[in-house]
């Protein structure tokens, strides 16, 4: 799923997130910035006043916005993605993708591109029906702490574009 922006620029749905972790970052660095200029401010006015010079109070047009007042606390959690890509010349029978070892537990996975036949089953290898695969799929909303490939020798690849929180 993408997003077309002023119907021109096209942004996939995992790069969004990315976005978001970036304007949220800045919005962070910007409540510590004008943290800083609120106490530089009074240090001055402090240093002024001991000196007995007169203060002026700055302009409207320097003066920072106010900060916003609290109203609830969230613990912001990074986005991250990986990639995922399988040549499908090579047969798998429920091979884990690799997600434990890499101690991820996925939010969602989507498959973005898919040459052959292909199917995964999530978490265990054993249980469930194994989903056939198309361009497209997605998981969203649900715990994966493993996928297992299995597809037949075919041609091309399987690309799998998984998220998660840290």
């Amino acid at each position: 799923m993408s997003v077309k922006v002023d119907g021109v620029v096209e942004i996939p749905r995992h790069q969004w997130y990315q976005l978001i972790d970036i304007f949220t970052r800045v919005d962070e660095q910007l409540e510590v910035l004008i943290k800083q200029i609120d106490y530089t401010n009074k240090l001055l006015e402090g240093i002024a006043k001991s000196l007995g010079a007169a203060v002026r109070p700055p302009t409207e047009a320097i003066l920072a916005p106010p900060a916003p007042a609290v109203t609830t606390v969230e613990e912001v959690l990074n986005n991250r993605y990986k990639v995922f890509k399988l040549d499908l010349s090579v047969a798998r029978n429920n091979e884990p993708l690799g997600l434990r070892d890499m101690g991820i537990v996925a939010k969602s996975a989507v498959v973005t591109r898919l040459d052959s036949p292909a199917s995964w089953r999530r978490n265990d290898p054993t249980t469930g029906e194994p989903e056939e695969l198309y361009t497209g799929y997605r998981v969203d909303n649900f715990a994966i702490e493993e996928l297992y490939i299995t597809n037949d020798v075919g041609t091309g690849y399987l690309t799998i574009v998984v998220e998660w929180r840290e």
